[in-house]
């Protein structure tokens, strides 16, 4: 894919303006990341939460509680998988900003962020995401299932 045609040194301006500028966008993508992790990490916390003070809740009868603890553990697996998706989906646009760094490096003197990435992908296998933020969702998925499964298995447990 060609990106650029260089025909003078005003084109090679506006490319190095338009680089800088994808630059930030590739780094406020990754802040808003880290941002959502939080929010999404917070979210399930506050269901295990849920889940943890219905079931301790005093209720004669166990057929609401069951039921509430139901909705919950299903609500934190879609949330979870949400999670999953959206890390996905953040993951295919900086790769995609980080393609087209590279073809625009390709028209400058210096290669920095086309090196930094091929650095970190020999290391890591993937230069986006470390697998701790791909993992943590799919624990969280896991854990539900294993939630609902003890509850299947023991239904007095509630």
């Amino acid at each position: 894919m060609k990106i650029a045609e260089i025909k003078n040194a005003q084109d090679k301006t506006l490319l190095l303006e338009q680089y800088r500028i994808l630059t930030e966008v590739v780094n406020k993508t990754s802040e808003n990341r880290e941002s959502l992790n939080t929010f999404w990490t917070t979210l399930n916390g506050t269901i295990l939460a849920g889940v943890a003070y219905i079931k301790d809740m005093q209720i004669n009868n166990p057929a609401p509680k069951t039921f509430f603890v139901w909705v919950v553990i299903l609500f934190g697996f879609i949330m979870s998988a949400i999670w999953v998706k959206s890390m996905l989906c953040i993951k295919k646009n900086i790769d995609r900003k980080n393609g087209m760094l590279i073809e625009m490096e390709k028209f400058l003197p210096a290669k920095i962020f086309t090196v930094d990435l091929r650095t970190a992908k020999k290391k890591k296998g993937n230069y986006s995401l470390s697998s701790t933020e791909v993992s943590i969702p799919i624990l969280f998925c896991i854990g539900y299932l294993i939630m609902g499964t003890i509850f299947l298995i023991y239904p007095n447990i509630l």
